[in-house]
């Protein structure tokens, strides 16, 4: 016999009361004093025979009672044999940990190992267990349903003892964190595999998330998923010892990542639970060694520093941010600065007087940036073959004339390489039909037919001045001046300008009016033929002032007016470098402006593969590094990295992502919000634990034992008051 609720059966040590009262004598309640007693000293009884226990039936009576009504609440049960051979049923456990950045830290890996070991002890080899680690993206290690080749048979493999040699071999990574995704693509996995598994090990299935779970984990993509209640999570949090640490960011960037080498700024943030406030900074070589003076400075827990740092010394690409309790991000690398040269042709009148002449104010203008330098050259109609073909030249501005007039073919084939090809209306240009034919020509991909050209070019009829009416500010050329701010082009006049008319064989893309654009930020060539030309720009007189057709690779624009003083005011105004900015490079090659990217980011390439990636070392990096297919390159390690092709060369400099310098705890209550249902997962032994008191629970229903004691303890407290009724009548 077994008991339910064993603690009730204490309650039988009230059998001590009855047995206590039954050796307590009564002494008589009144007293009366004799005086001839008053002299004498007062004695207590002595034992006799009628102080010992008698009336023994009436006390078995009130102790058997006793017993036997806390027996009944103990819920006594008789054993069977089947409650020995209780187990767990099969289940799928899958093992999801978090190898981001912020786990490098060697106490925290440690821990989730460990974690990770606790948790499989708990399990037998009849469960399905499965592997995954999540940082940026979702990576399975151990899949669900992992097969093993028997001698005989196909059969389930040991799962469990796969997970445990993998976990073995595991490392964390250095991209950043996304738990979401890692969570949803282990629960969606789980979901397919139960929809018409015949096997209960697939529906019994629960998610063991192992993380450090701190502020910026990723998990926000969570707020907008339908979790599974089917499928619980349980989050086991492993944290460091020393919490605390500061991050170093590097300050001053431009549009292409690179900070102004004369004044580069660190912005240093100690987190909260940091006890160290005594900061450094210095620069170091490949090597690690020191170089320059260090910097000193104080960062109080929960604060922010911005200090400027020392002059870079020669062949010293690094920062290095010392006194914190993690090494492992306090590492900066810097790229070198260098800039690539791009020449932009000018071909055209060149007159004796600075006002008329486009090139002048082409070459005044500043087109240059941090990752490219910008020089204007002037070449004559006989050299513009030769030099356009140069690998550097970014931009050929043309000023068409009777010796450019036969050119039309050739800058065309240049546009369909990338290069940027603006042509410019002027008076000098003329309006006859060698000019429109030159249009024609360099819009169409046939030869236009003299004295038959269906473009035609017309000088506007002369008034005091022109204005713009309407802007595309979808376009990339003046995406950078749709703000309210900036959008004001009624300051420019234009003396004097071109008209430009085409046939309808040649598609048209128009413009939209200023109070019709739409805020959408894409191209407006999209879905249109190459063939096609848009008006990005209008004057008030609905000329054309801006003109784009998107040839191959590159673009061909038509300004209706120079920009030169005699006809227009265009390049005295602030709208100059911008726009002339867009028109020389509207498609910035996209490794250019990437110099600086976080482990894990895609740089994308436009050259085409191969080519190779060194690191500071030396060596080439795998392959793998490459995708052939789309030609963007992945960094796995934070460093200073050159990417060649066989005709250029770019550095690279890698950083581990900020997300993964905040450090800073999150409560798992966090989980719960987002809809999830958080649940310990239990080991084989509780589970057969529970299993065993529910069958025990089930037997005591089904006996009812207490019932029939219950009523024999009832039964006895009623002989128990006869007897005591028939021992007080006769005293």
């Amino acid at each position: 016999m077994g008991l339910l609720a064993p603690l009730y059966a204490i309650a039988a040590l009230a059998i001590a009361g009855p047995i206590l009262f039954h050796l307590i004598r009564r002494q008589p309640q009144g007293r009366v004093l004799f005086s001839s007693l008053m002299f004498l000293r007062s004695s207590p009884p002595r034992l006799t025979r009628k102080s010992r226990l008698d009336n023994l039936l009436l006390l078995l009576l009130r102790v058997l009672a006793l017993v036997m009504i806390a027996l009944a609440f103990s819920r006594p049960y008789w054993r069977q044999k089947d409650l020995v051979s209780q187990t767990a049923p099969a289940r799928t456990v899958a093992l999801l940990i978090d190898t981001s950045g912020s786990m490098q830290r060697s106490d925290v890996w440690q821990a989730a190992i460990q974690v990770a070991g606790r948790v499989l002890d708990g399990l037998t080899a009849e469960d399905q267990v499965a592997l995954y680690t999540i940082d940026s993206r979702l990576n399975t290690v151990v899949p669900l349903g992992q097969f093993l080749q028997s001698e005989s048979s196909t059969k389930q493999g040991d799962s469990l003892g796969l997970v445990k040699q993998a976990l073995k071999e595991l490392k964390p990574t250095w991209n950043a964190g996304k738990l979401a995704s890692g969570l949803i693509g282990v629960a969606e996995q789980l979901s397919v595999r139960s929809l018409g598994a015949e096997s209960s090990a697939i529906s019994n299935a629960q998610i063991v998330l192992i993380s450090d779970f701190h502020m910026e984990s990723g998990i926000e993509e969570l707020q907008g998923y339908a979790w599974p209640d089917s499928i619980p999570v349980d989050l086991r949090i492993v944290g460091s010892k020393s919490p605390g640490n500061a991050q170093a960011t590097l300050m001053q960037a431009d549009e292409s990542g690179i900070a102004a080498s004369a004044d580069r700024k660190v912005r240093i943030e100690n987190n909260s639970q940091s006890t160290k406030e005594a900061l450094s900074l210095l620069w170091v070589d490949d090597k690690g060694k020191a170089q320059g003076p260090q910097t000193s400075i104080q960062v109080p827990a929960g604060q922010v520093r911005v200090v400027t740092l020392p002059p870079q010394p020669e062949g010293s690409h690094q920062v290095r941010l010392e006194g914190d309790d993690w090494s492992g991000d306090n590492e900066l690398f810097v790229p070198r600065g260098e800039s690539v040269t791009q020449r932009i042709l000018y071909c055209g009148t060149q007159p004796k007087q600075a006002e008329e002449d486009l090139s002048y104010f082409l070459s005044q203008a500043p087109l240059s940036n941090a990752m490219f330098r910008r020089e204007v050259i002037n070449v004559k109609a006989e050299e513009l073959q030769l030099q356009a073909v140069q690998e550097n030249v970014v931009a050929v501005v043309i000023e068409p004339n009777v010796e450019t007039y036969k050119q039309a073919e050739f800058l065309r084939s240049v546009a369909l390489v990338g290069t940027s090809v603006i042509v410019v209306l002027t008076e000098q240009s003329g309006d006859g039909p060698e000019a429109a034919k030159f249009l024609e020509s360099l819009w169409t991909e046939r030869e236009a037919v003299p004295n038959q050209t269906q473009v035609s070019i017309s000088e506007a009829e002369r008034k005091q001045h022109a204005m713009i009416a309407s802007v595309d500010y979808r376009n990339a050329v003046f995406g950078a001046l749709a703000d309210p701010r900036f959008n004001d082009f009624s300051k420019i006049r234009i003396w004097k300008h071109r008209k430009v008319e085409w046939p309808g064989s040649i598609a048209t893309t128009d413009t939209p009016s200023r109070a019709n654009a739409t805020e959408e930020n894409k191209d407006p060539t999209n879905g249109a033929s190459q063939a096609s030309l848009q008006v990005l720009a209008r004057l008030d007189d609905g000329a054309a002032w801006l003109i784009r057709q998107q040839a191959g690779k590159g673009n061909i624009w038509l300004l209706t007016s120079g920009w030169q003083t005699t006809e227009s005011s265009f390049a005295l105004s602030s709208k100059f470098i911008p726009v002339m900015m867009n028109l020389v490079d509207p498609n910035p090659r996209q490794l250019g402006f990437t110099r600086v990217v976080d482990v894990g980011q895609a740089v994308e390439v436009e050259d085409q593969p191969p080519f190779k990636i060194i690191d500071q070392s030396g060596s080439e990096l795998d392959s793998r590094a490459i995708d052939e297919a789309t030609g963007k390159i992945t960094f796995e390690k934070p460093g200073l990295y050159s990417v060649r092709g066989s005709k250029w060369s770019q550095q690279l400099a890698v950083q581990l992502p900020i997300s993964e310098s905040r450090l800073t705890p999150m409560d798992s209550s966090v989980l719960q919000q987002f809809g999830l249902a958080t649940e310990k997962l239990q080991t084989d032994q509780e589970i057969a634990d529970r299993l065993r008191q529910m069958k025990i629970e089930e037997l005591e229903q089904q006996q009812k034992i207490w019932k029939w004691i219950l009523v024999a303890g009832l039964a006895i407290l009623l002989v128990e008051t006869f007897v005591a009724g028939w021992a007080a009548k006769n005293m």
